[in-house]
């Protein structure tokens, strides 16, 4: 808008001396008693300043007969400069008032424009979560990283915190390693930050057989609904004993490695991170070893290749003829495995002096760039067993299947038969896929045995 300001002709030049080429003036034309006023453009502000007060009534009906339909009208001598400055003066603070309201009035409706537009983007996303729901599975896992070679133990009152690469938005629970289980799952508390200043508390959803080794999973009330925000998890242990929490694999930001305090760790948490749908609960996880069977547990630590005898093949195809190989690398520590394309090649490692085997699991990489995908599997049965009948596959536990070139992972096994006194462990890999096997380094870098020792023997 342009401000113009009607001005009768005995006080255009004061005015004029006044406000100059600021501001424009516009000169009110007498035709004997009557005023005229000029029409008015659409962009234009306009005031009028008159010279006699009582011609206040005819100037204002001359400008509503013009189209300037309830203007301001001042009166001011024109011998009074003086008394024209306040009146400008006076026009210009109601003109800056006025901008200032109707500024503040705009604000206020963008606020409530913006607050019905997040409302309504909210009501679109629910639709959207509801049709997406209709062909995606009800839950699903957002982050998995699998247990690394470290373990980090938590003393009373300490906390430990990992941020996470993935948005609060539809979590609902998060698994953790705990590789000597949780005796006292009420002096754990987890939390679920995100940097809005939201807390969301997970509490333990333990299986029928108790909190034992292995993954234990953690729950939400319901999965978190709100925007999307970065997160971080954070738990602090209230037990009077250390808590043993599994880490994962080395991380190239410091940051997103797990911290106990403000101090960083090498690594981050082994963590399963799980979204799901509204209303939808996740079963709990089925621990490698049963709460019961926790008392007097040796703690999972790793033990590398080197601590182990040498390893030899057990099985391969008969009828393979590419390249098949069971040996130690020295250098990596670890135990080189390199199938064949025609099926799967079994390694053992004998005669390991053990208490009574619980669980047993490897930490296995696919160790060459140009490597195809691999499975890999471990096993464990009684020293000679598997010599005398054969029957090295019903020994194994689950495959990992699926890894990719340099990918890490973890290979399970709780044994079938009762394990004690010495046992034989039992490494294989297979081709995940057809094709050659060209560099199909699979390797084992590392073991954790869980085990019952005997009452008269030293933990």
């Amino acid at each position: 808008m342009i401000d113009v300001y009607l001005v009768t002709p005995d006080l255009a030049p004061l005015a004029a001396d006044f406000l100059g080429d600021h501001i424009r003036l516009v000169e009110i034309e007498r035709n004997g008693a009557a005023f005229v006023v000029p029409p008015p453009r659409p962009d234009w502000n306009a005031r009028a300043l008159i010279t006699d007060p009582d011609q206040a009534d005819a100037v204002s009906g001359a400008a509503s007969v013009a189209g300037f339909a309830g203007i301001p009208v001042l009166a001011v001598a024109a011998t009074e400069p003086q008394a024209l400055a306040r009146a400008l003066l006076t026009l210009l603070s109601d003109a800056r008032r006025e901008a200032e309201e109707d500024a503040a009035e705009a604000r206020a409706a963008a606020a409530l424009l913006r607050k019905e537009s997040q409302a309504l983007n909210r009501q679109f996303r629910s639709v959207e979560n509801f049709l997406h729901a209709l062909g995606n599975p009800e839950y699903s896992v957002a982050l998995s990283w699998p247990a690394g070679p470290s373990v980090i133990e938590l003393a009373e009152g300490q906390t430990l915190t990992q941020k996470l690469p993935v948005n609060v938005l539809g979590t609902a629970a998060a698994d953790l390693w705990l590789p000597e289980g949780l005796l006292t799952p009420d002096a754990l508390e987890i939390q679920l930050l995100d940097t809005a200043g939201n807390a969301y508390g997970l509490s333990p959803l333990l299986p029928a057989a108790g909190a034992g080794a292995g993954w234990l999973r953690f729950v939400l009330p319901e999965p978190v609904n709100s925007l999307p925000a970065d997160c971080s998890l954070r738990m602090t242990w209230a037990g009077a004993d250390t808590l043993a929490i599994g880490l994962g694999l080395p991380v190239p930001d410091v940051a997103f490695a797990a911290h106990a305090g403000t101090l960083a760790q090498p690594a981050t948490l082994a963590l399963r991170l799980w979204k799901s749908l509204p209303g939808v609960r996740l079963p709990p996880v089925t621990p490698l070893t049963p709460s019961g069977q926790m008392t007097g547990l040796q703690a999972g630590a790793l033990i590398l290749p080197s601590a182990l005898p040498a390893p030899a093949i057990f099985s391969q195809p008969s009828s393979a003829t590419d390249f098949m190989a069971v040996e130690f690398w020295h250098k990596e520590d670890a135990v080189f495995i390199h199938p064949s394309a025609s099926g799967a090649v079994c390694a053992i490692i004998r005669d390991i002096e053990v208490g009574s085997v619980t669980h047993l699991s490897a930490l296995v990489n696919v160790g060459h760039d140009r490597s195809p995908v691999l499975n890999f599997a471990i096993g464990a049965a009684p020293q000679g067993a598997v010599d005398a009948d054969g029957y090295w596959q019903r020994r194994l536990g689950p495959w990992l299947t699926g890894l990719p070139p340099r990918a890490w992972g973890e290979a399970h096994c709780i044994p079938v038969e009762p394990v004690e006194g010495r046992m034989d462990i039992l490494l294989a890999v297979t081709l995940a896929g057809g094709g050659p096997n060209d560099m199909s380094w699979g390797m084992f870098r590392g073991f954790r045995i869980g085990q019952q020792l005997p009452e008269d023997l030293p933990l």
